[in-house]
């Protein structure tokens, strides 16, 4: 295997890459508190979602038990 060594240029280089370039908008906000606000949010969409799947399902349900209850009351009265 051929041995490969780095110059000073690459080496600047990747450190330049991986460099976090990232400026954060909330300069008052400690990451505690934005790693928070995050977990708020996560459990806010999550529980949407809940809700939103029993909806449906509600909705879904009732529909088949007014059809059910309709032909039951149109096949039982002939």
């Amino acid at each position: 295997m051929p041995v490969r060594t780095l110059s000073q240029t690459d080496i600047e280089a990747i450190a330049e890459a991986v460099r976090p370039s990232h400026m954060c908008r909330f300069d008052n906000v400690r990451r505690e508190d934005m790693d928070f606000l995050k977990d708020l949010i996560v459990i806010y969409k999550e529980t949407r979602s809940e809700v939103i799947k029993w909806v449906v399902k509600g909705i879904v349900y009732g529909t088949l038990i007014i059809v059910l209850i309709g032909v039951y009351f149109k096949l039982g009265r002939n």
